[in-house]
């Protein structure tokens, strides 16, 4: 194959990639100008931090400030009341409540108005969501009460500031606090969209190099980005059944642990596809043990987050263990004394250490984004392995259009640009295979006239002329559906196969029709057919034999009625 052909391909690779990530880079830039102003009025969404009291071990209310995260709470449900201005209930106002895992109850002058917490139902859980609460008019000057309580110890205690504003601000307002986040997550869209297209393109190309890393890679970062954009909270603003959203969160954890061991599973490397199947289980345990936990009420699925992370840390030591261990076998192998990391080991050493760091900040307490450092790990580890997984389908993919053009050229009569004698008898012994095929075949036979005489005469590049001229006029009435072989220097056969054969016989006779009124110094020929005729044909070979017979009478014919020149 030409370098010039698969240039081609790669910049039309290079053109998708670029296309598919400058585009989420263009929506963020502009929503990033649109305004860059954090001051929280801006948004017209006022944060309701003062003005709240707490009631004590005592039942006493003691005045605090919104984000509150006091031990002398823990241990007991959080109450926290204040007084509603008239300024809090005017227009289309909503209170925005962010709470960590707890059950919340908002009550006005000690009413219930809205509830949250588990049912009791299997699926039931209380995961950390904004919460929504209109406010209305009737409202002003009545006590607004707010009740958080934790299952878990960790986030007893714990309020965030209280927002009001109308919701599409609010959303704003999110979407800006996230938007680092949400910029990572769109890209890590964008290269799972890059990777499946890639992996649906090569796996449609023919050939034996199916590879399905680009696949697995693709949906690790399809489920980063499903997982993150879910713990951002913005699809709550759009989907209120917030329990299966965090279960989707909590399954994307999983999930991508998984397709990363199908990844190492796809490596060339046969230590490392050893070695990685002896620890496939672990997450699969990891699912199997969380969700059963979960559905039988006895962990939270919050809890049970120690599983997965052990899980995790599991499958990072293991496989960076075992991808230095290759590096270290193949420098005792070549004798070099550097330790060279490819860019597979480095990727997933790095995203391991990211994942590690954010592991110890979850349970240091820290409640600010939990995933930044793995979303830098893990984007490295992709596009690293994505640009060595892209690097070695390109190589397999210019080996394997390589051997399918010198396959084409060896198929191929350069000549007329017809198939050649080779490509005939592949046709013939796929046709004789298949009896639902050849039983429906019918075999036309065509003999230059006088082609040694043109070429001594009047040179060889005359001859090659007449044949182009022959080859031309014959393949003009069949093209559309037969195929022309050129299977000798003046023997050229037709193969055609058809459920309606009438059409070859229209064509046929038109043939004819030209023929008698060609010039026979530039196209002149013998020609013969036959029909496959289950009757006296085995194969196709024998009515190869009798459509020869009927071109050779047609040959002596046409002998007899020209008179020697």
């Amino acid at each position: 194959m030409k370098k010039s052909n698969f240039s081609k391909i790669n910049y039309i690779l290079i053109y998708i990639i670029s296309l598919v990530l400058i585009i989420p880079v263009l929506v963020m830039a502009h929503m990033a100008g649109q305004n860059t102003n954090t001051d929280r009025d801006s948004y017209e969404v006022l944060p309701l931090d003062s003005g709240w009291s707490a009631s004590d071990d005592n039942g006493n209310l003691v005045p605090v400030t919104l984000p509150l995260n006091g031990s002398e709470f823990s241990g007991k449900a959080l109450t926290l009341s204040r007084t509603l201005s008239a300024a809090e209930c005017q227009g289309n106002q909503y209170l925005m409540l962010p709470a960590y895992h707890s059950s919340v109850v908002i009550s006005i002058d000690h009413t219930p108005l809205y509830t949250f917490g588990p049912s009791g139902s299997v699926f039931s859980l209380a995961p950390s969501a904004y919460h929504f609460f209109r406010l209305d008019s009737s409202y002003v000057g009545k006590t607004l009460t707010i009740t958080l309580d934790s299952a878990s110890a960790k986030f007893q205690g714990t309020a965030e500031t209280v927002y009001i504003g109308d919701k599409a601000s609010e959303l704003l307002m999110v979407i800006r606090q996230n938007i680092n986040a949400v910029f990572s997550y769109i890209i890590f869209l964008a290269l799972a969209v890059v990777f499946l297209i890639v992996w649906i393109y090569i796996s449609c190309l023919p050939g034996k190099h199916q590879n399905n890393s680009l696949l697995y890679l693709s949906l690790i970062s399809l489920f980063m980005s499903v997982g993150g954009i879910i713990d951002t909270k913005i699809p709550q603003f759009f989907c209120r059944n917030i329990e299966a959203l965090c279960i989707l969160s909590y399954e994307t954890i999983i999930f991508m642990e998984m397709f990363t061991v199908a990844y190492f599973l796809c490596s060339k490397n046969a230590y490392i596809v050893k070695m990685t199947r002896k620890i496939a289980p672990v997450p699969v345990i990891n699912f199997v043990l969380s969700n059963f936990l979960f559905l039988f009420r006895i962990e939270d699925l919050e809890d049970s987050l120690l599983i997965t992370h052990i899980s995790i840390l599991i499958l990072a030591v293991s496989e960076v263990t075992f991808n230095i261990r290759v590096k270290l076998i193949e420098r005792s192998r070549t004798g070099k004394k550097e330790l060279h990391l490819s860019p597979e080991t480095f990727g997933f050493l790095f995203m391991a250490l990211t994942v590690c760091i954010d592991i110890l900040r979850y349970y240091s307490g820290n409640k600010d984004d939990y995933a930044a450092c793995t979303r830098l790990g893990v984007i490295i580890f992709i596009m690293l392995l994505g640009i060595q997984s892209l690097q070695g389908h390109m190589d397999i993919l210019a080996v394997e259009l390589q051997s399918q053009a010198y396959k084409q050229m060896a198929l191929h009569d350069s000549l007329t640009n017809l198939s050649n004698r080779t490509a005939y008898e592949e046709t013939l012994d796929c046709l004789n295979t298949s009896s639902a095929d050849y039983r429906k075949t019918v075999i036309a036979m065509f003999d230059l006239n006088d082609l040694k005489k043109i070429n001594d005469e009047q040179r060889h590049e005359a001859g090659d002329l007449y044949i182009k001229s022959c080859a031309y006029f014959i393949n003009g009435f069949f093209r559309d559906f037969s195929t022309l072989f050129r299977i000798g220097g003046d023997e050229f056969a037709l193969i055609c196969s058809l459920d309606d054969k009438r059409k070859f016989y229209t064509a046929y006779a038109e043939m004819l029709h030209e023929y008698e009124e060609a010039d026979k110094a530039q196209i002149n020929f013998a020609y013969g057919y036959a029909e496959f005729d289950p009757a006296i044909d085995h194969s196709l070979y024998d009515t190869i034999k009798r459509a020869d017979q009927m071109m050779y009478a047609c040959k002596t014919r046409m002998k007899k009625d020209v008179s020697p020149r």
